[in-house]
């Protein structure tokens, strides 16, 4: 997203907001409230874009691995409900992600043990995991600026191709709050940042934090409505047709040509897009019209497309799934361990 000069003065208005919303938290005008379990958050201070999803399934992991029951809690950005909603119960899912929003469908088919519930007030998405689901601990999905729930652990990603020092607020930018804000941090983490590449200089300017580096690496595609997985060099100098949905399409359009794949088609949607019955058939003519190649996808947005498995009936639909890697594995396991230490 590129800087919109004649909107600066409205960025002007809308950091002094966060910055006075900030201070009211800050002298303890405005409460924090506790739930009684461990509560990591991994969120960011830009909107959109730095892999947060990911993130949580990776930390989730990592605590279910050492005997934890999680719970993850967001808002449920994008959904058609309102209101608290049980996404998954730990053992089967129980809504669409019309109505539970596409990353937390998405988190709770990558996660089927673990609890996800949406709901606008975390605090009481928060109290309904630990008190009916007994989880032992709580991942806050995108929970940097949602201060009202206090947490034992604030993880801020920062993404190293669109930081959150080079652009303005919103809405000339894409920064959600003052830089000062990384004060609160506990650790930041400079997200899609080749471990050859790392400039300890760009890692360095938030002094005083935990500093990680992370890299998005694919791995696979997986079908859609079929169950097959195709090894990514079997797809190198072949025709693709890519869309998506994202804050950022043009990050997965680059890693399809990053794959070395012929794109041949690609087309972008809004963030957390809702597809129809219309946009099936409009994708499903632009594949004909190719003649040949597969089509692909992020795993976000293919939770929202399966319900359209008539419309795309033989057509070869695969998502890129990725896996997300820490530069600094034993440092990273360590902080989260010992955040959720009772």
């Amino acid at each position: 997203m590129k800087p919109i000069p004649a909107l600066l003065p409205l960025s002007w208005i809308y950091g002094s907001v966060m910055q006075l919303r900030n201070l009211f938290f800050d002298m303890k005008f405005i409460k924090t409230e506790r739930v009684n379990i461990p509560v990591i958050s991994i969120g960011n201070i830009t909107a959109g874009g730095t892999g947060k999803t990911p993130f949580v399934e990776m930390t989730a992991r990592l605590l279910q691995e050492n005997g934890k029951k999680v719970a993850v809690i967001s808002r449920g950005y994008g959904r058609t409900s309102k209101g608290l909603q049980i996404v998954s119960d730990g053992e089967k899912i129980l809504c669409d992600a019309a109505a539970g929003g596409d990353e937390a469908v998405l988190l709770a088919e990558k996660l089927p043990q673990a609890v996800v519930i949406v709901d606008e007030i975390r605090f009481r998405g928060a109290t309904t995991a630990a008190e009916k689901f007994h989880a032992d601990v709580i991942l806050l999905d995108d929970g940097f600026q949602h201060r009202k729930l206090y947490r034992n652990l604030d993880i801020v990603l920062n993404d190293s191709q669109h930081s959150a020092f080079a652009t303005p607020m919103l809405p000339a930018g894409f920064r959600r709050e003052p830089i000062r804000g990384l004060k609160r941090a506990d650790a930041v983490v400079w997200t899609k940042l080749n471990e050859k590449d790392i400039s300890q200089d760009e890692l360095q300017k938030v002094s005083g934090k935990k500093i990680f580096s992370s890299s998005f690496e694919p791995v696979a595609l997986e079908g859609v409505f079929i169950e097959k997985i195709i090894p990514l060099e079997q797809l190198k100098r072949k025709p693709v047709f890519g869309f998506c949905g994202t804050a950022q399409p043009e990050n997965f359009k680059k890693t399809l040509q990053d794959l070395e794949m012929l794109v041949m088609k690609f087309r972008s949607f809004p963030d957390h897009h809702l597809y129809t019955k219309e946009d099936a058939l409009s994708l499903f003519d632009d594949w004909k019209s190719m003649s040949s190649g597969i089509v692909l996808t992020t795993e976000k947005d293919a939770v929202k497309f399966r319900k359209f498995e008539t419309e795309f009936y033989r057509v070869p639909l695969f998502t890129v799934k990725m896996n997300v890697r820490i530069h600094q594995p034993e440092e990273w396991k360590k902080m989260i361990l010992e955040a959720v230490k009772q």
